[in-house]
């Protein structure tokens, strides 16, 4: 109404923001930030806003030294969510992670989902479905001149795919409907890739360096 922006919570300089999910009551947004503890390592955070009391507070049992928290998404019936987190695994690879997360208890570390990556980190994830058309988290990611696109099965594995020529992978969402997600990838070769029923495709739509994708609530556009 007063078309003004109001600073209502600070963590200070050194926490860089990645993401910001609402619940989906609406009642409370999870932000995952990542605090630059020196060159190139970091310490995973989670903050939760509450609407409410309109205050935003640390989970502090969820810091994580040397990793990266990257994204978070609940599930198109929203019973459940997946928080994705990327570490180093030497000075040159990668290991994502993938947990089951709650709002009030934070991750189920027990339940967590690793996946050497190789030499790029995991960027984002999202809702799709695998071969049988049972709930599956597509996961992407890139490195210099590459990238990697993959989901975690119900079963717990991970099944890879060729990405060779791809360009670079950096964001993936999921349609409402949970029947598939939609990724783009930026580079020499700048394009969507449609990741349904355990298989990943590429319309052949050129694009202009995208970097993000979202779609509409009833899923009939993505913008």
């Amino acid at each position: 109404a007063s078309k003004s922006v109001t600073n209502v919570a600070s963590v200070g300089s050194s926490i860089y923001w990645r993401d910001v999910v609402f619940t989906p009551d609406g009642e409370k947004a999870i932000l995952l930030g990542n605090r630059s503890v020196a060159a190139n390592s970091w310490e995973g955070r989670i903050y939760v806003w509450d609407d409410a009391s309109q205050t935003l507070d640390e989970m502090t049992s969820e810091r994580e030294s040397g990793v990266r928290y990257q994204a978070l998404a609940y599930s198109p019936d929203c019973s459940e969510a997946r928080l994705l987190g990327a570490r180093n695994a030497t000075a040159s690879s990668y290991i994502a992670s993938v947990w089951p997360f709650d709002a009030e208890t934070g991750r189920v570390t027990s339940a967590v989902k690793s996946y050497n990556t190789g030499s790029g980190p995991a960027e984002d994830l999202a809702w799709g479905t695998d071969d049988f058309g049972n709930p599956a988290i597509a996961v992407v990611g890139a490195a210099l001149n590459t990238s990697f696109a993959m989901y975690l099965n119900i079963a717990g594995t991970w099944v890879t795919q060729s990405t060779t020529g791809w360009g670079n992978i950096y964001r993936i969402a999921s349609r409402p409907q949970g029947d598939y997600a939609l990724a783009v990838t930026s580079g020499s070769i700048s394009t969507i890739a449609v990741f349904r029923q355990g298989a990943w495709s590429r319309p052949g739509i050129a694009l202009n360096w995208p970097s993000q994708v979202s779609f509409s609530t009833d899923g009939r556009r993505a913008l």
